[in-house]
């Protein structure tokens, strides 16, 4: 199953994230009556400011900690600071 969210999120505002995860879990839950398969919530691009930018790998772990406490899968798109990278 596929949730589109159009709701704005940051991974700067993980309480804001669990909570739309939350409500996309709930609105699983409600239209699969047996929960077999997997679900995914597509979230649209972050906003960006310059509070918000977070290292990858921190909005990695985010996103991995709120999809399983959901047992949902969770994709999205957001401008992150990549430690040690390299320009050409």
């Amino acid at each position: 199953m596929l949730i589109m969210c159009q709701s704005s999120w940051s991974p700067s505002e993980p309480k804001e994230l669990a909570t739309l995860v939350g409500a996309a879990r709930r609105e699983v839950d409600r239209q699969r009556e047996d929960n077999q398969g997997d679900a995914l919530l597509l979230l649209p691009h972050s906003p960006i400011s310059s509070r918000s930018i977070m290292l990858e790998e921190e909005v990695f772990e985010l996103l991995s900690t709120v999809s399983k406490k959901h047992n949902l899968f969770v994709a999205g798109s957001a401008v992150m600071l990549v430690a040690n990278a390299v320009s050409p």
